[in-house]
């Protein structure tokens, strides 16, 4: 990220957040699910050609320490305890092997994301959403391989591509809600360390 973004990035995490965190647009035809069906989480579910989108767990303050690729860092970061957070999960699951791309921006700052397999596999109950299932073990391929990127475009923005089948792909994406003392920490060291470079 050049110093243009990190300035922006900045400028836009030190005033206050909309008070309802969310997904508020997928190009491309995506589907946003404000009630998502109870079996997008699982894969080879919900089907469809374009991205879809939905929102998870809201304005949650970790009680344990949270690792995710930050955009800020450009690199995997523990957030620690007491950070606040809101989690949304973007997926592509195709009927058949498809590729789409699409902007996917959000009322909140973004963070990073999560989008390994075990790592989502091991988040879900944390930020999972209330009423969505997903797997209940460890899927190979339910996150990104080598034909998916995820790329930070704007402050509250990400630009998704992929090219899937089964069982799809899906990532978490993190952003900040209303910024706090701990989150405003947090996100201090990972500018810090990025500067530094």
């Amino acid at each position: 990220m050049n110093r243009r973004c990190f300035t922006a990035c900045a400028a836009a995490l030190s005033v206050t957040a909309a008070a309802n965190a969310g997904i508020t647009s997928i190009t491309n035809g995506g589907i946003f699910h404000a009630s998502p069906p109870s079996t997008i989480g699982l894969p080879n579910n919900n089907q469809a050609n374009v991205v879809q989108g939905f929102d998870e767990v809201q304005d949650l303050v970790l009680t344990t320490p949270l690792s995710l690729f930050s955009y800020y860092t450009n690199s995997f970061v523990v957030l620690p305890a007491g950070t606040e957070i809101s989690s949304h999960m973007v997926l592509f699951d195709p009927v058949q092997s498809a590729s789409a791309s699409a902007d996917v921006s959000f009322t909140e700052p973004i963070l990073g994301i999560i989008y390994q397999d075990l790592p989502l596999f091991n988040t879900h109950s944390l930020l999972g959403r209330s009423g969505v299932s997903y797997p209940g073990t460890n899927v190979n391929a339910y996150g990104f391989e080598a034909t998916e990127s995820a790329t930070l475009v704007g402050v509250f923005t990400l630009r998704f591509s992929a090219t899937a089948s089964n069982p799809g792909d899906r990532f978490r994406v993190i952003t900040f809600p209303t910024p706090g003392a701990a989150s405003l920490l947090a996100l201090s060291s990972l500018l810090a360390a990025r500067r530094r470079r």
